[in-house]
């Protein structure tokens, strides 16, 4: 929205004479009066209509009957009809149909951007691992197959595919180079070969989180699709574990006491006998009594 602020400046003079006797006086006065004036001037989007990312997609865009989205005002929508493709480049990615498209809200006349999901074509599948150890860094190999139409194999509307940055809103950067651009290969395909295609990719620093693939044709900066499929990059880091060792030695000590008893039985009437086998067999327990009396002193 511009504003417009004019302003105008009016002057005004009055003058009054009067004469007395001889002398005669004259009295001028001057009054300013200013006024402002603001006009409100509402920018549109583009007149007669373009449509975002604009390529040979678009060739079938009936614009006779999309007239109501010519210059349309931030933030409405319009409906704009694509008629049948009878080609054999992008516009057989866009089936016929009517579908709406809406004026971003933007400072500046502008395209219009699909509100509906028009486009039919993208790889069958892609897989991508990332090799690079630094945070933020990205390399590996991006392998995918061949594009899809209908959930059928079918690479005859283009040339190459085109592989760009995504953020994580879904949306393509403004003015974003290529990452890698492959081309068809001559081999036809009759099933999804989902290592058809490799490329190596080398991101360093990348300030995305997300690759799109794109079918295209041969001017790769124009025709191309402006979605298609997402690959979401997973960041490889290495991470290091220190795990340290405490070592504990227990120190056993074992202390021996050495000691003699001596139990003189001569002389002690034991009453009960005094054949040598008595005598042992009461002798023994005596000596262990001492034995575990010298311990425990």
């Amino acid at each position: 929205v511009t504003t417009i602020t004019t302003t105008s400046i009016s002057t005004t003079s009055l003058t009054s004479t009067s004469v007395t006797g001889t002398s005669t006086s004259v009295t001028t006065s001057t009054a300013t009066m200013t006024s402002t004036t603001s006009s409100t001037t509402t920018i549109d989007c583009l007149d007669p209509f373009a449509l975002s990312e604009s390529g040979e997609e678009f060739a079938n865009v009936n614009t006779g009957s999309s007239a109501a989205c010519n210059g349309i005002s931030k933030s409405q929508s319009c409906q704009v009809t694509i008629d049948a493709s009878s080609t054999s480049d992008l516009s057989k990615c866009v089936a016929a149909g009517t579908y709406t498209f809406f004026c971003p809200n933007i400072s500046a006349p502008s395209y219009l951007y699909a509100a509906d999901a028009y486009i039919q074509c993208r790889v069958c599948a892609a897989t991508f691992v990332d090799t690079d150890t630094s945070l933020n860094s990205f390399a590996g190999k991006l392998i995918f197959g061949p594009n899809l139409l209908n959930g059928a194999v079918d690479e005859s509307m283009l040339e190459n595919y085109v592989i760009l940055p995504m953020d994580d809103c879904g949306y393509i950067p403004s003015g974003a180079t290529p990452l890698a651009v492959v081309p068809k290969s001559a081999n036809a395909s009759d099933c999804c070969e989902t290592t058809k295609y490799e490329v190596d990719l080398s991101l360093p620093n990348f300030a995305y989180n997300k690759i799109v693939i794109l079918p295209a044709g041969t001017n790769t900066t124009v025709d191309r699709l402006d979605d298609g499929l997402v690959v979401d990059l997973v960041d490889l880091t290495t991470t290091s574990t220190t795990i340290t060792t405490v070592t504990v030695t227990t120190t056993v000590v074992t202390v021996t006491s050495t000691g003699t008893t001596t139990s003189d039985l001569s002389g002690v009437d034991l009453g009960i006998g005094t054949d040598d086998c008595t005598k042992l067999r009461v002798a023994v327990p005596l000596a262990m009594a001492a034995f575990v009396q010298l311990l425990g002193a």
